[in-house]
């Protein structure tokens, strides 16, 4: 054991003696990593992070004992055309149709992506949450309001066709918009390690080639 322990000591004081001999190699490369992070974090490009909330309603109503209106079969009725919801804005078509609307050029909002512009979710049988980015806040907000307008544009479609006197009707809520950017901690906590980890195998690959 004594051995061991004397031979354990040894190698710590050859580590040692090697990370002192090339420590301007290790914190050369701490220090590319850590301003590699500063970089990232003060040039990432900005951008907004915004959440709309859909809600579904009924334009008018209609006193009838027949089945077909009672609350069980209406809110089965809310909870299938609020798939039909989700399903128009994860259409490309209409994400272009909102995006032309709001007067947003599709190339600056990621047309390579189009098809998940905007995320649609639905949270119970009335209401529906829709996630997107836009490089500004006021962007942002044409976007909330032309979704309201486009969506509502082809509910509306649907009622002429049904001439139905109790239709559907969707009320969008203020948009929640947040600016979307790194999280410095863990940027500058992620780039320590990474520099940590890629400067000692430099110094043990220096002093190997040596």
């Amino acid at each position: 054991m004594l051995v061991v322990g004397v031979c354990a000591v040894m190698d710590l004081k050859e580590y040692v003696l090697i990370f002192r001999k090339n420590k301007r190699i290790f914190f050369a490369v701490l220090g590319v990593s850590l301003l590699g992070a500063t970089l990232i974090q003060f040039f990432w490009p900005r951008s907004f992070s915004s959440h709309l909330t859909l809600n579904v309603t009924r334009g008018g109503s209609q006193e009838t004992s027949d089945y077909a209106y009672d609350d069980f079969y209406r809110l089965q009725a809310d909870e299938r055309f609020s798939g039909t919801i989700v399903s128009w804005l994860g259409s490309p078509g209409i994400a272009v149709e909102i995006c032309n609307d709001a007067g947003v050029d599709v190339a600056e909002m990621k047309s390579w992506k189009i098809r998940r512009l905007f995320k649609a979710q639905r949270l119970s049988s009335q209401a529906i949450q829709v996630r997107y980015g836009a490089p500004d806040e006021k962007t942002a907000r044409k976007l909330s309001s032309s979704i309201s307008k486009i969506i509502n544009e082809k509910t509306s479609k649907l009622n002429h066709l049904q001439k139905e006197k109790q239709w559907f009707v969707v009320l969008a809520e203020d948009p929640m918009i947040e600016k979307s950017a790194p999280d410095w901690k863990l940027t500058f906590l992620f780039s320590l390690v990474a520099g940590i980890f890629i400067g000692t195998w430099a110094v043990f690959i220096k002093n190997y080639l040596d």
